[in-house]
C-alpha cells in the first residue's frame, strides 16, 4: 500500500475490484427490481390470473404472492440498495484517490445503478424479467427479513396498506375506448407487438359502444332514452310489409 490506495500490481487489488463491481451490480439489481416490481399493475395481474395463458397464469400467481406485502418488498430492496451503495466507496478508496472514488461511486451508481436498470426492468421484457427474478427476490426477502420486516411493519402503520385500485363506470368505459384506439393504432404498425397479433384482437366500434351503453345504464333515465310520440314513425297493423314499406322503415331508421 502507498499513497493511501493500492498499487495496481498489488495482489490485493483484485478482491477490491471484484467488491466494487459486486456493489455496483447490487445497487443496480436492487434499484431495478424495486422499480420493475412495484410498477406492475396488480389489477392487470389478477386479470391475467383468470384469463391468461398457462404461462401468464403462473407468472401472475408468482408475482402476486411476492407483492402481497408491498412494504416488506420495498424495505428489502431499499436496504439492499443502501448497503451496496454505502459499501462501494470503501472498496474504491483502496484502489483510487478519495476524490476520484467519490466521483466514480456517484456516476456509476447514477447510470449503472439507477438509469440503466430502471430502463431495462420497465421495458418491453418487464414481465419476463420480473418472473425470472422471482426466486432471487424471495431469497432476498428471507435474508433481509430481520431488518426489512420491522421497516415494513412501520410503513404499514405510518402510511397504511395500499388497497387495490377500482375503476368507476366512467373510467371503465374510457378504458374500453382507449383499448380499442391503441390496439387499432398498433395494428397499423409495420411490426405489430405480440399483444395485438391480428385484427380479431381489436374491439369493434359497435362492441365499444355497446359496452359503454351497458355501463351507463345505471345513470340513465327513461326520459333520456325515450323518443317523443310525435317523432315515432308508425306503421298500421294492416299495412302490407312490402318492399316500399321496408324501404321507408329503413330510411327513417
Amino acid at each position: 500500500m502507498s499513497n493511501d490506495y493500492a498499487e495496481y500490481d498489488d495482489p490485493i487489488v483484485f478482491p477490491y475490484v471484484v467488491g466494487s463491481l459486486a456493489c455496483t451490480a447490487g445497487v443496480g439489481m436492487a434499484a431495478g427490481i424495486t422499480l420493475g416490481y412495484l410498477s406492475l399493475n396488480v389489477m392487470k395481474l389478477k386479470i391475467k390470473l383468470e384469463t391468461g395463458t398457462p404461462e401468464e397464469k403462473y407468472a401472475s400467481k408468482t408475482l402476486l404472492n411476492l407483492l402481497n406485502d408491498r412494504h416488506l418488498f420495498l424495505s428489502t430492496f431499499v436496504v439492499c440498495n443502501v448497503i451496496c451503495s454505502e459499501t462501494l466507496p470503501i472498496f474504491l478508496d483502496e484502489l483510487i484517490p478519495a476524490w476520484l472514488s467519490i466521483v466514480l461511486s456517484v456516476t456509476a451508481v447514477l447510470f449503472f445503478g439507477e438509469m440503466l436498470p430502471a430502463a431495462i426492468m420497465t421495458g418491453p421484457h418487464q414481465m419476463y424479467l420480473v418472473t425470472l427474478l422471482a426466486g432471487f427476490c424471495r431469497f432476498c426477502i428471507i435474508a433481509f427479513y430481520p431488518i426489512a420486516g420491522p421497516l415494513g411493519w412501520m410503513l404499514d402503520y405510518l402510511v397504511g396498506i395500499q388497497e387495490d385500485d377500482l375503476l368507476s363506470r366512467s373510467e371503465l368505459a374510457e378504458m374500453v375506448r382507449l383499448t380499442r384506439t391503441i390496439a387499432y393504432r398498433r395494428l397499423e404498425e409495420p411490426a405489430p407487438p405480440p399483444s395485438v397479433k391480428r385484427s380479431d384482437d381489436v374491439l369493434l366500434t359497435q362492441e365499444v359502444n355497446m359496452m359503454k351503453g351497458v355501463l351507463s345504464l345505471a345513470k340513465q333515465t327513461v326520459n333520456e332514452l325515450m323518443i317523443p310520440i310525435d317523432k315515432v314513425y308508425m306503421v298500421s297493423s294492416d299495412q302490407v310489409l312490402d318492399e316500399a314499406t321496408l324501404s321507408a322503415i329503413d330510411r327513417i331508421g
